[in-house]
């Protein structure tokens, strides 16, 4: 079995685990920062997902801040 290509149209993608632990959040703060429009996020079925390069642009302005 091959791994697929990725697609290079999708920029690369955290789940709201993902995007959690990568500000060192709760899971549940994630959703709710981003169901209140105060993170950028996206709802795909029943799922979020974050874009990588804006979590990590989040990390960088926020430092050792862990509010979302």
């Amino acid at each position: 079995m091959t791994t697929p290509t990725p697609d290079p149209k999708i920029p690369p993608l955290f789940s709201a685990t993902e995007a959690a632990e990568e500000l060192g959040v709760s899971r549940q703060a994630i959703v709710k920062s981003a169901a209140a429009g105060r993170i950028p996020g996206q709802l795909v079925g029943k799922t979020w997902v974050f874009r990588q390069a804006a979590i990590k642009a989040i990390k960088d302005q926020r430092g050792n801040d862990r509010t979302v």
